[in-house]
């Protein structure tokens, strides 16, 4: 897949990050509302530090609940800041817990069946690529900005 070679190639180069997310949950199809968001914004270097914040709201028979996680991975420490206490939680993160979006960052992504679309986000023409990560994890449609 030579796109993805290329991708591959361009975040090799790449040193510093940020990343915006938003997952919306409806009850169904039809329904005007959702009933589960979750937005992430974080910003990071490549093998290096990284910080995210979350936050996540649930709406359910007219009550909503907001929550909000900090998250950052320093050397090889993950702390996430409890949000109902303010206190940092410290977890030690083993080499062997790399996935493949530090694959991806690395510029070092493998991917089995693989296939390439073009599509337009947020007015912008992207690639979507989509495959499976070696071993069976399937990756989530993924975007790169056109260009490459």
């Amino acid at each position: 897949m030579e796109l993805l070679s290329k991708v591959n190639a361009a975040m090799a180069s790449t040193t510093r990050y940020s990343l915006t997310g938003d997952v919306l949950v409806k009850a169904s199809k039809e329904a005007t509302e959702e009933i589960l968001s979750v937005h992430s914004e974080g910003a990071g270097k490549v093998g290096g530090n990284l910080r995210t914040v979350t936050s996540i709201k649930l709406k359910q028979g007219g009550t909503e609940v907001s929550i909000t996680f900090e998250n950052r991975l320093v050397d090889v420490a993950d702390y996430t800041l409890d949000p109902t206490t303010g206190e940092w939680e410290v977890n030690a993160v083993e080499a062997s817990e790399v996935g493949p979006w530090e694959d991806a960052l690395a510029g070092k992504l493998k991917l089995e069946n693989g296939t390439v679309a073009m599509d337009v986000l947020n007015g912008v023409q992207v690639y979507r690529l989509t495959g499976q990560i070696p071993g069976g994890q399937r990756l989530p449609d993924s975007d790169a900005t056109g260009g490459y």
